[in-house]
């Protein structure tokens, strides 16, 4: 029984995102059978992170959170064979080298 529940969370894209967007995006996986569960509190991200996730997707606006420091801390401690991969959902238009900066504290983003 545990060892199907840890394999289940590790399945798992964890979101985290501002307004509505996080229920959308979940909404949106769960049509393609992907498991997938919204946060909009950092500390219950990272919480669900360390009991196992197939994957992270960010909104933009939350990379820059003043919370993220922990999520950062947190994705800095894996060890390198376990890089949890990271998407972060950010518009065209405002890419720019800062945004490209806090990126790159976030480990493997795509």
């Amino acid at each position: 029984m545990l060892r199907s529940s840890i394999k289940r969370a590790e399945h798992r894209v964890l979101v985290w995102a501002m307004g509505l967007d996080g229920a959308l995006t979940c909404d949106f996986l769960k049509h393609t059978e992907i498991e997938a569960r919204s946060f909009v509190d950092c500390h219950d991200l990272c919480r669900e992170i360390e009991r196992g996730a197939g994957a992270l997707i960010l909104a933009e606006e939350v990379v820059s959170h003043p919370d993220s420091g922990t999520l950062r801390t947190l994705l800095a401690s894996q060890p390198p064979w376990s890089d949890i991969p990271v998407i972060v959902v950010a518009e065209r238009a405002q890419h720019d080298g800062k945004l490209s900066r806090i990126f790159d504290d976030f480990g493997g983003v795509s």
